[in-house]
C-alpha cells in the first residue's frame, strides 16, 4: 500500500481496487517466495510490481483501456498482462504471472531484467523498465526510513 501512496498524485483516497489489488500481490509474492527474485529481493520484487499496477492500470483491476494494446484487446487487468489469461485468472493469479514473467526476465536479460515485461524485448524495454525499478527502489527506501523513524 506504501508504494501505491507514494506514486499517487495528491492526498485523495487510493481507488477501491487498491486493497484487494495489494492482497493478491503479497499473496502471490509468498506463493512464490523459494523462487530467485528477478531483482534480488523479494521485497524489490513486490515494490515494483505494485510499480507496474500504478503504472499499467491507475491501481485498478479492469481500469480503461488507454495503450494500444489495450484498445486492441491484447492486454488486460491490473498488470495489462494478456487478455486471454487475465480473463480466466484470479488477482493472485495474475500477479505471480507476472512475477514468473519477471524471473524469467532475468534469466535471459541479465542487465534488464524486467525489458522483457515492458516491450517483450530485452532492449526496447529498458529505459521503463529501469524508471520503474528505480521508483520502487526509492519507494522501499522512503518506507523503511519511515519505520525506522517510528522504532
Amino acid at each position: 500500500m506504501y508504494v501505491f501512496t507514494s506514486l499517487s498524485p495528491g492526498p485523495q483516497p487510493l481507488p477501491p481496487d487498491a486493497w484487494p489489488i495489494a492482497d493478491a500481490l503479497v499473496e502471490a509474492s509468498m506463493l512464490r517466495a523459494r523462487e530467485v527474485p528477478a531483482l534480488g529481493s523479494m521485497a524489490l520484487d513486490l515494490a515494483t510490481m505494485a510499480v507496474y499496477v500504478v503504472r499499467e492500470s491507475g491501481i485498478h483491476v479492469a481500469p480503461k483501456a488507454e495503450s494500444p494494446d489495450a484498445q486492441d484487446g491484447r492486454s488486460c487487468g491490473m498488470l495489462q498482462l494478456p487478455c486471454g489469461f487475465v480473463g480466466n485468472h484470479s488477482l493472485t493469479d495474475q500477479a505471480a504471472r507476472w512475477l514468473q514473467l519477471a524471473r524469467w526476465g532475468a534469466r535471459i536479460c541479465h542487465e534488464a531484467p524486467l525489458a522483457p515485461l515492458s516491450s517483450g524485448s530485452c532492449r526496447r524495454g529498458r529505459k521503463l523498465s529501469a524508471e520503474r525499478i528505480a521508483l520502487a527502489r526509492a519507494a522501499l527506501e522512503g518506507y523503511l526510513d519511515r519505520t525506522e523513524e517510528d522504532d
